[in-house]
């Protein structure tokens, strides 16, 4: 991928390339039993997906929605390789009560913003929106899409998604991107 861009046929393609870690685009940590992943969604990504999805075959019908902003997928799940049996549904892990269970929902459902930071060299930004996908037990993650606004980033290095985890309250957690990575999937 070195000096150009890469042309993907299938959203599903795309996607397989985003989640390969080796592509620099995803990175996981494991923290106590859980799995920590966040993807970073290329602008062309997102554009190829909702033009698909909204049937309209034009893949620039929607490119200033995205176009300057990033975009990240954080996924929590349990970790396989150290737990025997997974729960059914990771958001009644290590709860106590039905009232710790409506503090969970609460957070990822109405605080989910204040738990995530993008530092850009000096500079800092909180999420423009955020989405957490609610699955009712139908999948073992917990998902939540963040979108923050744009920060120019010049010659810096790196880019820095801060997690601070008020779900399974792991701490803050860091996952740093290269910034040169980044400019060449988007």
């Amino acid at each position: 991928m070195i000096g150009c861009k890469k042309h993907f046929a299938t959203v599903q393609e795309y996607a397989h390339y985003i989640n390969d870690e080796a592509n620099g685009l995803t990175n996981s940590k494991v923290i106590n039993g859980l799995k920590y992943s966040v993807s970073f969604l290329p602008a062309p990504y997102l554009i190829m997906k909702d033009s698909i999805q909204a049937n309209a075959g034009d893949s620039k019908f929607n490119s200033n929605n995205y176009n300057g902003n990033y975009t990240f997928l954080l996924s929590i799940k349990e970790d396989s390789t150290s737990m025997a049996q997974p729960s059914s549904d990771i958001n009644y892990r290590e709860l106590q009560n039905p009232e710790e269970y409506a503090e969970r929902f609460a957070n990822l459902n109405f605080a989910a913003d204040e738990m995530a930071t993008l530092l850009v060299g000096d500079k800092e930004a909180k999420p423009l929106l955020y989405h957490t996908v609610n699955t009712y037990g139908l999948s073992r993650k917990i998902e939540i899409l963040y979108v923050f606004p744009s920060i120019p980033s010049g010659d810096i290095e790196d880019i820095t998604f801060v997690f601070d985890d008020g779900i399974f309250y792991r701490g803050k957690i860091l996952f740093t991107y290269s910034n040169t990575t980044l400019k060449k999937s988007s």
